[in-house]
């Protein structure tokens, strides 16, 4: 079994590359910023489907130096 690390899980192209790896039975580890959007992914897929929220809106920029 596989682990996988995938940001912004709850639409668009994370979504899809979420659902391949669950249906395939490896784990996902992914990122939300909505947690309620992956729900029913938490609901069918228990501990194989683990996430955290991750929102940067509050983060200052980055910096060069």
């Amino acid at each position: 079994m596989t682990t996988w690390l995938i940001t912004s899980v709850s639409s668009g192209f994370g979504r899809r590359m979420t659902e391949q790896p669950l249906a395939a039975g490896d784990r996902v580890v992914g990122t939300v910023r909505a947690p309620d959007a992956v729900a029913e992914l938490e609901a069918a897929y228990g501990e194989q489907f683990c996430t955290a929220r991750l929102d940067v809106t509050g983060s200052p920029p980055c910096t060069r130096s």
